[in-house]
C-alpha cells in the first residue's frame, strides 16, 4: 500500500484517502500526492475546499484477509484503519471526508 482511496463499503463514495507514513517526507507531500493522484475524485470540489495540510491526520492501518465481523463494512478483505496495537498494524496520513 502507498496511496489509497477508501470508499463507504469498499466501493460507494470516497471516505478517506490514506498513504503509508514512511513513503511521504511531510503531511505537505501526502497532500500534494494526494491531488496529484486523486485528481478524477476531487473534481467537483470548488479549489478553497480541497484538501489541506491542516485536514491531515496520523493513524493507523492494516490489510484485513478476512474483514472482522464487528467492522460494519460491506466487504470481505482489505486494508482499514485501526488501534495501533494490532498486529501488522503500520503508520499512515489520512484525509477525512465523512
Amino acid at each position: 500500500m502507498e496511496l489509497m482511496v477508501f470508499r463507504e463499503d469498499g466501493h460507494g463514495a470516497v471516505t478517506q484517502f490514506v498513504g503509508r507514513k514512511d513513503l511521504f517526507e511531510s503531511k505537505d507531500e501526502f497532500v500534494e500526492e494526494c491531488l496529484a493522484e486523486f485528481e478524477d475524485e476531487l473534481e467537483e470540489f470548488e479549489p478553497e475546499d480541497l484538501p489541506k495540510v491542516t485536514d491531515v491526520k496520523e493513524g493507523y492501518c492494516k490489510y484485513y484477509s478476512v474483514v472482522p465481523e464487528e467492522v460494519d463494512v460491506d466487504m470481505e478483505s482489505g486494508y482499514l484503519l485501526c488501534d495501533p496495537s494490532e498486529d501488522g498494524s503500520f503508520e499512515v496520513y489520512y484525509i477525512d471526508f465523512t
